[in-house]
């Protein structure tokens, strides 16, 4: 049966508790509901109003609406808002209002906080989540990350023994739910299967940062959150004395040299992933999304070209990132000032440790230059195994035609040949 689980997209701080007068939970509720009606129509105008000054502070309308298009381009065009009435309940002197909304790919509750005064001060989404449905073998477990505690999944296979490896994945940008989660496509929960069936534990978790124009994501944050998710599962005995295999997938990847040389593990998996000029990367495949948004107007697509290229330029120009506030490509300056002086390829370079290299011809997210970057830097080592498939996308599935952002509104087979790499990469000793 489907369970509800949540994955974060923007920053929220749960709560306990339920002592707010009547009137304010209703006012509250009526606020949430106006701003999901304002979603489901997207008048992002009234969306906006309803935002408290120091939201405003945080987010311009214009970001706002990038936002809410993430929202849509990665579950489709909302269907209907749930019958049932939000639930509400208190945090100190806000409100925290869940309102449900079935999409194409399923149900999610979009959660707002609301201040005193019935502004939303942020807002995030939550996802449904198809536990067991295939008759798995899955454990949830929790890892406090911050002030609050989140979820990881252990997916078991039928048979296990103490050496049986685990692998953890660790995610791409964008996606921050445990499945990682594109439109359909669950490409964690694929792999965690695929694994399962072929005799391999694993690990797959939920982030804990939202897509928040306040957010402070960095580098660092995201090699912690692995270091402590590590070692909850060494308490929860997840992990004991077998084989752990950190699996990076896009940013994860281009971030795993960095996050092993500071979690312990056995192997690493560098998956479709960019090797150097992580901006660049960025900005080129936000280029080839507005090129094929077909809803922009040929001065709407010059205006994004423009806003793109000129995030771009603050990222690469100290001076002016230090003194910027909002995200530039997704990120805030902290991020990108990390970056100025992480050099993937270098750390790589330097790991002992067994790490399997692969990219796809069909990945418009990671260029296949960025591949050859990795190729170059690192065939003559001895414990670096690199792999590269034709037609291959960048969520492991085999596309005959051109990749384009719809693909992830369909189904496909992950690419055979690179489960084969995979298992014996992992199984080797």
């Amino acid at each position: 049966m489907k369970k509800l689980c949540t994955f974060v997209l923007c920053l929220l701080i749960f709560f306990a508790g339920c002592n707010a007068p009547s009137d304010q939970i209703l006012r509250s509720e009526n606020v949430a509901l106006n701003a999901t009606n304002a979603f489901m129509k997207r008048i992002d105008s009234d969306f906006y109003l309803l935002l408290s000054a120091s939201a405003k502070n945080r987010i311009t309308e214009a970001q706002l609406t990038e936002e809410l298009d993430s929202i849509v381009h990665m579950y489709g065009t909302p269907i209907e808002i749930a019958e049932e009435i939000p639930e509400s309940t208190e945090y100190g002197k806000e409100t925290i209002v869940s309102v449900p909304v079935r999409f194409p790919v399923g149900w999610m509750n979009f959660q707002y906080r609301i201040d005193a005064n019935g502004s939303v001060n942020e807002f995030t989404v939550t996802v449904s989540d198809m536990m067991d449905e295939n008759g798995y073998n899955e454990i949830r477990g929790e890892f406090q990350y911050g002030k609050k505690q989140w979820t990881y999944v252990y997916t078991k296979p039928n048979v296990i023994a103490e050496t049986t490896p685990v692998v953890i994945f660790v995610h791409d940008k964008d996606a921050y739910d445990r499945n990682s989660t594109a439109g359909v496509l669950r490409t964690f929960r694929t792999l965690a299967y695929e694994l399962a069936d072929n005799g391999i534990s694993s690990v797959r978790y939920d982030r804990s940062v939202l897509n928040n124009a306040s957010l402070n994501d960095t580098p660092n944050r995201i090699m912690y959150e692995v270091r402590t998710l590590v070692t909850q599962l060494k308490k929860d005995e997840v992990i004991k004395d077998q084989p752990v295999i950190l699996f990076g997938y896009g940013l994860g990847g281009y971030l795993l040299p960095y996050i092993a040389s500071n979690v312990k593990a056995d192997k690493f998996i560098i998956a479709n992933s960019p090797a150097r000029d992580y901006a660049d990367c960025v900005k080129e495949e936000q280029d080839f999304l507005i090129d094929e948004d077909t809803s922009l107007t040929e001065g709407q697509r010059q205006q994004k070209h423009e806003q793109a290229a000129a995030s771009l330029e603050i990222i690469h120009d100290e001076n002016l990132l230090s003194q910027y506030e909002y995200k530039l490509l997704g990120y805030t300056k902290d991020f990108w000032e990390f970056l100025r002086d992480y050099d993937a390829l270098e750390e790589a370079s330097a790991l002992e440790k067994p790490v399997l290299v692969v990219g796809g011809s069909n990945d418009y997210a990671v260029p296949n230059v960025q591949f050859n970057l990795w190729q170059t830097e690192l065939q003559e080592k001895a414990n670096v195994s690199l792999k590269f498939y034709k037609d291959m996308d960048h969520w492991f599935i085999i596309r005959t035609s051109e990749s384009n952002p719809k693909d992830i509104l369909s189904d496909g087979t992950v690419s055979r040949a690179f489960i084969k790499d995979l298992l014996e990469f992992i199984r080797a000793e």
